[in-house]
């Protein structure tokens, strides 16, 4: 059985209907207990020209795409459309099934060339079993990747935040700074103005009083 894809889009299986090699229902892996998706339901939904290897047809909210092989078949249930690389795994499930099927046959133990065993069967589910596993694995890692990401972010976010705060109290005391230094120049101004009126009015007088002197 080939293992499941690691890399590709991730295709959210919900049950998996396996064909004999008539197409007629032969069992089922059931993967989510609220998929009410029923192999009646499939085979009402196929069109009179059948349904083609790898070809997707609506079954409400769900989708099924038929994956064929030599001797058997499966009916892929899923919630949007399978990845090509989804595709390519089931068909390589599927050939590693179909070989068991064609196993030589002995006297002690006759093999049937037609319908799935159960072995067969376990082996799918269990070959689902490892590729959800492996899937769970790589969004779990995901995961962590995505908040590691968001904690560097948060800090790099919080230290920016920091020092603009930083740079805001520095411009604001600055402000302040330049205001009292401008008021400090127009009271400097304003008490030279107002000594040098009174150097002027004193330095009058005293010509005043000067001239007076000496007219007299």
């Amino acid at each position: 059985m080939p293992p499941p894809p690691k890399k590709g889009v991730k295709a959210t299986l919900h049950k998996l209907f396996i064909l004999d090699a008539q197409g007629g229902y032969a069992g089922e892996v059931p993967l989510d207990e609220n998929c009410v998706v029923e192999f009646g339901d499939f085979l009402a939904a196929i069109p009179e020209a059948g349904i083609a290897d790898g070809q997707t047809i609506f079954l409400g909210e769900w989708k099924a795409t038929a994956i064929n092989g030599e001797r058997m078949g499966l009916v892929a249930i899923s919630k949007g459309n399978l990845g090509p690389e989804e595709v390519g795994w089931a068909k390589g499930a599927l050939v590693a099934a179909e070989a068991q099927l064609t196993q030589p046959e002995t006297d002690e133990t006759p093999v049937s060339h037609e319908t799935p065993d159960k072995g067969v069967m376990e082996n799918l589910a269990s070959a689902l079993a490892k590729r959800e596993t492996a899937l769970a694995e790589r969004e779990k890692a995901v995961s962590e990747a995505e908040a590691r990401a968001q904690a560097a972010w948060d800090e790099y976010r919080r230290q920016f935040e920091a020092e603009l705060d930083g740079l805001r109290t520095k411009a604001a005391q600055l402000e302040q700074e330049r205001d009292a230094a401008r008021q400090d120049l127009e009271v400097a101004q304003e008490k030279t103005r107002a000594e040098t009126e009174c150097s002027v009015a004193t330095a009058r007088t005293q010509a005043a009083r000067e001239a007076v002197r000496q007219a007299g």
